[in-house]
């Protein structure tokens, strides 16, 4: 069975974008990717709970609609939309005759598995994850603070990476667990070019980013800490308390800004438990490849 972000997935897609592992009956997930348009029942009775300003060809990059029912619809311009069930244990895609299935990937891979993921009950936010003698050590920032740089950076000094662009936190028994991401690393072409990354390839065909194989990780791995990039940090990884690391914790939740009032509450609850029971440090993010060496230095040694 397929495995990403603690989901056990069944989907025909191109074979290595994700992990496979025992199933999880509990947190399986069936997914269809297609030409075909999604149907109406599944389109009928939306609400728009979310569009982002940034348009592309007239249309908002970015939509979430949600139905009466708890059903979410997400569109991603150009021609994608994805219908995602209430419980997140089943994703419809539609995607454009003039795209390719990468295209339909990359939306799979990133923003859908990891809305429906938080369905099924994981703490997601939007950090890259490696792995250091064991632990994972979570990267977490905005878009463009240099999270996936950063970790192809760790991972050519020696580590692993488990998650690129979303880590899905669990707590467990033994203490919070982050579970591998798909095995995919999205890099700028720069970012590919300065660190040496071999294998990669264009990510789809409407956008410049690259795409390079994360490789093999476990799927899940103990969560030594979490280290969030931010314009004004310290100049080298310094410790937060709870209270701060909640902040940040909250403006790191991947899905927050699709989720209702209701689903806020029980995230930042989850949010919560994490920023007082994880080891929080904040730092400067990259502003230049000058930057790298010694950041990426400052992370192998936390």
């Amino acid at each position: 069975m397929q495995r990403a972000l603690g989901l056990s997935i069944d989907a025909s897609v191109t074979e290595g974008l994700f992990l496979r592992g025992p199933q999880l009956p509990d947190h399986a997930v069936s997914v269809t990717l297609s030409h075909d348009a999604l149907p109406p029942d599944m389109t009928a009775g939306l609400s728009l709970l979310r569009a982002t300003e940034q348009e592309i060809d007239g249309a908002p990059a970015f939509e979430v609609h949600r139905s009466p029912s708890g059903d979410s619809l997400m569109r991603l311009s150009p021609g994608r939309e994805f219908w995602i069930s209430s419980t997140g244990d089943r994703v419809v895609g539609h995607f454009a005759e003039d795209l390719s299935v990468q295209a339909a990937e990359a939306a799979l891979a990133g923003p859908v598995l990891a809305f429906a993921a938080s369905r099924r009950g994981m703490l997601v936010i939007h950090a890259a994850a490696i792995i250091v003698e064991g632990e994972a050590i979570l990267i977490a920032g905005s878009q463009g603070a240099g999270k996936s740089t950063l970790a192809a950076a760790c991972c050519a000094a020696g580590s692993m990476i488990m998650a690129d662009d979303s880590s899905a936190l669990e707590k467990t028994e033994a203490g919070w667990v982050v579970h591998a991401g798909p095995r995919l690393i999205r890099l700028w072409p720069d970012s590919a070019e300065s660190l040496d990354v071999e294998s990669t390839r264009a990510l789809h065909e409407r956008t410049s980013k690259l795409g390079a194989p994360a490789g093999f990780c476990p799927l899940t791995a103990p969560v030594a800490g979490i280290v969030f990039l931010e314009d004004d940090g310290p100049a080298s990884p310094t410790r937060v308390g709870p209270a701060e690391a909640l902040f940040m914790m909250t403006k790191a939740c991947r899905n927050r800004p699709n989720l209702n009032e209701a689903e806020q509450a029980q995230e930042l609850k989850a949010a919560s438990a994490a920023a007082s029971e994880l080891k929080c440090w904040h730092v400067r993010g990259l502003s230049g490849f000058a930057d790298l060496p010694v950041l990426t230095a400052d992370i192998l040694s936390i």
